[in-house]
């Protein structure tokens, strides 16, 4: 047996042109259509499908935004009827501590509460763009009773800290939607 290959001859004879119409079904066009109308509700549902998924998506979205915006108004009136606003006359040594960690820092001074919680806690938080830390007086009267100015400092300073570097921005916000990335959470926090 030969290893040539014999090509065939209707490839070989330069007069013959096949036309296309010549290897299509005759029918091809119509069945396309009739693939096209086929389609068409399968589209519908796929489109209805995404409209309803996201439009529930926003409606969800929207309802956590109003919950949380409640819940700003709610924390806002809490602090204004229960909490006393440090001042140069109200919890003077807070208002200097504040006052000077503030000068270090180069940044404005936030509004500082003291809150009626027997709890040793405090938080930075921010409220219609405006900046406030937030110390539970179960804090500051186990600190003030020690006579611990430099624990103070550091309870102060530590929130502060969060406004200066931005924590409570809302970019920083946003990326926190990667933070179920967890190591890189870990690694940012």
């Amino acid at each position: 047996m030969d290893n040539e290959t014999t090509i065939p001859s209707y490839l070989t004879q330069p007069n013959i042109t096949i036309n296309s119409d010549q290897l299509r079904d005759p029918k091809e066009k119509t069945a396309l259509v009739w693939l096209y109308i086929a389609s068409f509700p399968v589209w519908i549902v796929l489109i209805l499908w995404i409209v309803s998924t996201f439009g529930i998506v926003l409606i969800v979205i929207g309802i956590l935004e109003l919950l949380h915006l409640m819940g700003r108004l709610w924390f806002a009136a809490h602090l204004k009827t229960n909490a006393v606003r440090v001042s140069e006359t109200q919890l003077q040594e807070v208002f200097r501590i504040a006052q000077a960690s503030c000068e270090k820092l180069g940044m404005e001074m936030p509004d500082v509460y003291v809150i009626q919680e027997n709890a040793w806690n405090s938080i930075a938080t921010k409220i219609f763009g405006r900046r406030m830390v937030v110390l539970y007086s179960g804090a500051v009267d186990s600190i003030l009773l020690k006579g611990d100015l430099q624990q103070l400092s550091w309870l102060v300073g530590h929130e502060l800290g969060h406004h200066w570097a931005g924590h409570l921005n809302i970019s920083q916000k946003l990326a926190k939607m990667g933070g179920w990335l967890i190591w890189v959470n870990l690694w940012h926090s």
